[in-house]
């Protein structure tokens, strides 16, 4: 009898993780925060019509890597049928502070280079047009007034955006892993080779950080 009911048991806290993890996976999540979100789900992109549902499990923001602020200018071209190299679910623009909502969050995007696509949502702040990268990838700054200005307004969005999706699925930002950078995923060995975004903050200026952001991240939901 206490097999039988061991058994019983069993079966059904499988079914209940199955359950919520079917849940977890197969939500569409709508911002309802204060978060100024753009819906500009890119269909007509290879990475939608490739990939399958993303078992969320954590957040991992970037940076673009080039001057250019416009999130929408980074959709469009995200957004084209012949785009196969990478995809995210969302940019932040450096001048408005709006997040343009490019792939549904619980659909798998292109956007770390590992196996970070498939557990962690993925952001792109835009980066201010106040820069340059030479031929050595070393980032120089003309307008550090700008520039500080752009940065500090992807960053705030950035954090109302991870406080929302850290809420919509149960995530807790403090915790390891959760929410991380893309360089924080190439250390850990599930992303590509990238500094991005520690490397925009450091030469702007702003002592950003991924510890600061996290807390941010947190002190926004406990409020």
């Amino acid at each position: 009898m206490i097999i039988v009911l061991c058994i019983a048991a069993a079966v059904c806290i499988a079914a209940l993780y199955a359950f919520r993890r079917y849940f977890s996976v197969s939500r569409d999540v709508v911002i309802t925060g204060d978060a100024d979100v753009v819906e500009y789900i890119l269909t007509e992109s290879p990475n939608y019509q490739r990939s399958g549902k993303l078992a969320v499990r954590g957040l991992m923001l970037h940076s673009v890597g080039n001057p250019q602020p416009d999130a929408k200018t980074y959709a469009d071209i995200f957004g084209s049928p012949d785009y196969t190299r990478s995809g995210v679910h969302a940019f932040i623009d450096a001048k408005t502070g709006e997040v343009y909502h490019t792939l549904p969050w619980n659909r798998v995007a292109w956007h770390c280079g590992g196996d970070g696509n498939l557990t962690h949502i993925g952001v792109e702040m835009c980066e201010t047009d106040c820069e340059y990268y030479d031929e050595d990838g070393t980032l120089h700054i003309t307008d550090p007034v700008r520039a500080k200005k752009d940065a500090k307004t992807a960053y705030n969005s950035a954090v109302k955006l991870f406080a929302i999706l850290a809420e919509e699925y149960d995530l807790d930002p403090l915790k390891e892993g959760v929410i991380i950078s893309h360089n924080e995923g190439w250390e850990s060995g599930i992303a590509s080779n990238h500094g991005d975004p520690e490397h925009y903050w450091e030469k702007i200026g702003l002592g950003y950080t991924m510890d600061g952001f996290r807390q941010d991240v947190y002190n926004r939901i406990d409020k």
